[in-house]
């Protein structure tokens, strides 16, 4: 077989699988991304950001949290890709021994980081766009999208004893010290994972002559790289070298009540 023949069957393929029932995916954007940050998180290990930025969650600052109440509860919420919501408190003022250099980055293929669990979530959580979920799906799967992921590091324990120094140099003793309504701990991350970029084969999208896909994939990566769009009017959008997970050193954690891990 050709390479031309095996082009127009691999064409002819996507147009027959397409899902002509899927309308509009401006809905459904943004559950999915939100379905495959946690799933990244969850892949590596990671507590996942409530809200990823740039510069957010950095090695050399510390946090503080209102929920959870529990140190322990971190390791769960990372299994399971239950967001934090971190509030800044300070800057480290003592150096770490090494400033963190950003690993290599990784290509993910987004379709196998967006697990049977997540996609059952999906599809409970918008049960009137199931067949747009379908078409998303498979637009992802079909055009090889994929996100290019890195991290950054430092030992665990140069930073918790960084974050002991500064406590004791500042006097803060206990979490209502950092100065947080209602803050439950501290946090202090020494890893980041850092979401670069997304791509995906635009010539398979447009010679499938699917519209939804096109239309999904180019809201799916606005909204991931965080360009300005005036097409797009809500969701949140998301800056290139965003840190959008984070392990973190607790402290100030009270624990009272809470079961061990």
């Amino acid at each position: 077989m050709n390479t031309r023949r095996a082009s127009l069957l691999l064409v002819a393929s996507l147009v027959c699988s397409a899902a002509p029932a899927a309308e509009s995916p401006e809905q459904i954007v943004d559950p999915v991304i939100d379905a495959v940050l946690a799933s990244l998180a969850i892949r590596w290990g990671y507590n996942l950001l409530s809200a990823p930025d740039e510069g957010a969650a950095s090695i050399g600052k510390v946090y503080y949290v209102t929920t959870p109440a529990c140190a322990g509860d971190l390791v769960r919420m990372a299994e399971e890709g239950v967001p934090v919501r971190v509030f800044q408190a300070l800057t480290l003022s003592q150096p770490l021994p090494s400033p963190p250099v950003r690993k290599e980055w990784v290509s993910v293929r987004i379709d196998s980081v967006i697990l049977k669990g997540a996609r059952a979530t999906l599809y409970a959580k918008l049960p009137s766009k199931t067949a747009e979920l379908d078409a998303a799906f498979e637009a992802l799967r079909r055009t090889n999208a994929q996100v290019l992921v890195g991290s950054r590091s430092i030992g665990a324990f140069d930073v918790k004893r960084a974050v002991a120094s500064e406590f004791q140099a500042q006097g803060i003793r206990q979490v209502v010290d950092l100065g947080g309504n209602g803050a439950t701990g501290a946090l202090a991350p020494h890893a980041e994972l850092i979401l670069q970029k997304f791509e995906f084969d635009q010539e398979l999208a447009k010679a499938a002559q699917v519209g939804f896909w096109v239309r999904f994939l180019e809201l799916f990566g606005v909204r991931l790289a965080g360009e300005q769009s005036s097409r797009v009017v809500q969701g949140f959008k998301l800056p290139t070298f965003s840190t959008m997970a984070f392990k973190p050193v607790a402290s100030l954690f009270s624990d009272h009540g809470c079961t061990k891990p």
